[in-house]
């Protein structure tokens, strides 16, 4: 009988430190954050959204490797003007989305302008239900 009433609280107590667990020794994130794992995993959704020739999946492949190189080497550098990192930045971008046009046709384009709009708009609802939460 007292083994009965006693599990409860040990669930409870086993859920608690479980949890603490979790806080404490939280998942290392950074492990998927190299070029060529960010560069695969944007091409994939790419090649579902915008049916991409092996070619195009390629090419496309490789300008994500290349960007993504270079904003870890601008992350590391850390640059003392927010300003400098910022026209950086933009730069980089202008470079990819001009090596994305090289790489696709125009109506691959038009779907992933849509692509990107939907997936802005979907981060600003949800950033706006996360404001409303507290």
């Amino acid at each position: 009988m007292k083994i009965l009433k006693l599990f409860p609280v040990l669930l409870l107590f086993f859920f608690f430190i479980s949890g603490i667990n979790n806080n404490i020794f939280p998942q290392d994130k950074s492990v998927d954050k190299t070029p060529e794992t960010r560069a695969k995993k944007i091409t994939d959704k790419l090649q579902d959204k915008l049916n991409l020739s092996q070619t195009q999946y390629n090419d496309v492949y490789q300008s994500y490797i290349s960007y993504f190189t270079k904003i870890n080497g601008l992350k590391n550098n850390n640059p003392t003007e927010t300003s400098d990192k910022k026209s950086v930045m933009k730069s980089y971008r202008q470079d990819l989305k001009a090596e994305l046009k090289k790489s696709l046709n125009d109506d691959q384009i038009e779907k992933l302008k849509n692509f990107k709009k939907n997936k802005t708009e979907h981060k600003k609802i949800k950033g706006i239900k996360h404001k409303h939460k507290d």
